[in-house]
């Protein structure tokens, strides 16, 4: 079952492109209209392999309600009717989704969304199904925000223990020789935009000794 999902993933260009090319061609292989939802696994030595593929909306894809320029549910009703498709880019810099499972106990399960209520940019879909059963999917959070580490801390709040996040891609400015600096120097102390990629930014120089 699906714990949280992580956008945009923390994953290296490697990896996003392999799995944007096994995606695209086992979808190609199949015939239909809508919105496919393709479970990858990405392994140990940086590999991405194919599991299965589920012919609609997905849970794994909700998190698009709030944090993507088209959600899922919308972009498979513009498909399946033959209408221009809509961007998917986020328009949000980081979003994260938790799945509220069953504890057994309606009051325990319900607390994150309570919880989830006085997070800045957090969002709950409380999927009315009764009765809390253990391991029962009874909602979901969205969280967004303006980095990946705050979407982080907001999610441990709503959930009340600290969230791990793998650390982001350092944005480096690499340059051949000191030379290039006084062209470089501005686009490297102008961390506002280069703080959209990373929350950490490194400059260095290759110049020969």
């Amino acid at each position: 079952m699906c714990d949280r999902v992580i956008s945009p993933a923390q994953i290296t260009p490697t990896a996003a492109e392999q799995a944007r090319r096994i995606s695209e061609s086992a979808i190609a292989s199949l015939e239909g209209a809508g919105v496919y939802a393709v479970e990858l696994f990405l392994l140990k030595d940086g590999s991405v392999v194919l599991n299965e593929i589920a012919p609609r909306v997905h849970n794994s894809g909700h998190f698009s309600i709030e944090a993507s320029m088209t959600s899922q549910f919308e972009q498979h009703i513009r498909a399946v009717l033959g209408l221009p498709l809509g961007s998917c880019e986020m328009k949000v810099p980081a979003a994260i989704m938790l799945n509220v499972i069953g504890t057994g106990n309606q009051e325990e399960t319900f607390a994150p969304c309570v919880r989830a209520l006085a997070v800045p940019g957090g969002s709950v879909h409380w999927y009315c199904k009764g009765e809390a059963k253990k391991a029962r999917k009874m909602g979901h959070i969205t969280i967004v925000g303006p980095t990946m580490t705050e979407v982080f801390k907001r999610a441990g709040e709503v959930l009340g223990t600290e969230v791990e996040q793998k650390p982001a891609p350092v944005v480096g400015v690499i340059m051949g020789s000191d030379s290039d600096l006084p062209i470089m120097k501005t686009a490297a102390s102008n961390t506002s935009f280069l703080l959209h990629f990373s929350e950490e930014v490194s400059l260095s120089c290759l110049s020969p000794p």
